[in-house]
């Protein structure tokens, strides 16, 4: 069995992760990632319905990622 604290402990530091969101609206048409982005600021859109009609289009993302995303953009969505 494999040391899995010091694997973590050695992980390459410095590399930030970007959110699986913002890497969906990169490969997204401008059209597309615009309507991503206000169904995204919209708080009636649930994050479930915005994960299954991602996924139903090809983007694969968990209710996690589109919360996770929305708690932190939320002082930006609210402006």
């Amino acid at each position: 069995m494999s040391d899995l604290y010091a694997q973590m402990k050695n992980r390459r530091v410095g590399r930030i992760q970007d959110f699986k969101i913002n890497l969906i609206m990169d490969q997204m048409s401008t059209e597309e990632a615009a309507s991503l982005l206000a169904a995204l600021q919209d708080r009636d859109i649930p994050h479930v319905a915005i994960s299954e009609v991602l996924a139903k289009n090809g983007h694969n993302v968990s209710t996690n990622a589109v919360a996770n995303w929305r708690r932190v953009h939320r002082n930006q969505t609210d402006e």
